[in-house]
């Protein structure tokens, strides 16, 4: 999967919009996506029982996208939604107004100047949906704040499109930057996020589609090529039941040395998982384990 700059992202945004797609198709599109891969890892119990949906939602796309994902699980659950607003719902522009005008009254809307202590407990998974791509420098006030209190909760953490404080094409980190632990980043990967500077900050990541037309996509400039789950699902096939250990190839790992022999084993366990019949790792005798 092709990487991109911040430029580029904005610049296929901006021509799928002209090409006819309204804006607030494309964020209901990316909200509604974000939700789906967010509801999918609760029902795997990847962050054990989930009570309440906490989205925090900026003043601009970002936090449009926030509010779909908020409007979202109201309609479908699992579990009750507040919105915790960086500004009023009325004050936003553009598509971001247009969904925060469709949130049901079933969410609690809040527009906070500071999060408290105690705003955050036990069981609550938190929706990052505070500055996006179109942001640079330090997060100012209340976002530093607000990063502060999500990165001191110690709860599960989502971001969308970006972790907010994140360079999206460098990485890097100016002031503060949310910590999160899985990251649903729309349409392409942005390059900051595989970069080694940001990537600590993403935790899992996840690449949704939301309709850009793949001939605008081939022709965009691209920064480097990410491999994803769902690049490689469609090349694995099913299995054969009667399949053994011969059939799907042997894989020799030569490695290590008498003091460190703890990298070949990795090497073969991951040959194992990534499909292959049967690993075999050659150490130097008396390596370390």
């Amino acid at each position: 999967m092709k990487t991109v700059s911040v430029d580029t992202m904005r610049a296929l945004d901006a021509a799928t919009i002209a090409g006819g797609v309204p804006g607030e198709v494309l964020m209901d599109r990316a909200g509604r996506a974000a939700a789906g891969e967010i509801r999918r890892e609760i029902a795997r119990g990847a962050w054990g029982r989930i009570g309440r949906l906490m989205v925090l939602a900026g003043r601009g796309n970002n936090g449009g996208d926030g509010y779909v994902v908020a409007r979202d699980f109201a309609e479908h659950g699992p579990c009750p939604v507040v919105l915790l607003a960086a500004a009023p719902p009325e004050s936003l522009r553009g598509a971001a107004l247009h969904h925060a005008r469709l949130l049901p009254g079933t969410v609690s809307c809040q527009v906070p100047a500071a999060l408290p202590e105690d705003v955050f407990q036990a069981g609550d998974l938190i929706v990052d949906a505070l500055l996006g791509t179109g942001t640079s420098g330090a997060p100012r006030a209340p976002f530093d704040q607000w990063i502060e209190r999500i990165n001191a909760s110690g709860c599960p953490v989502v971001s969308l499109d970006i972790p907010s404080g994140l360079d999206g094409d460098t990485g890097g980190a100016p002031g503060a930057v949310v910590q999160a632990d899985l990251t649903v980043t729309m349409a392409l990967p942005k390059t900051g996020l595989l970069s080694e500077a940001g990537r600590p900050f993403c935790g899992r990541l996840r690449c949704v589609d939301i309709g850009f037309p793949a001939a605008s996509v081939a022709a965009a400039a691209g920064t480097g090529e990410a491999v994803f789950a769902a690049d490689v699902r469609p090349l694995l096939g099913r299995r054969d039941m009667a399949a053994h250990k011969g059939t799907f190839g042997s894989v020799l790992v030569l490695g290590g040395s008498r003091l460190y022999g703890g990298a070949p084993l990795l090497a073969g366990v991951a040959a194992l998982r990534a499909g292959a019949g049967l690993a075999t790792v050659l150490r130097p005798l008396g390596a370390a384990r």
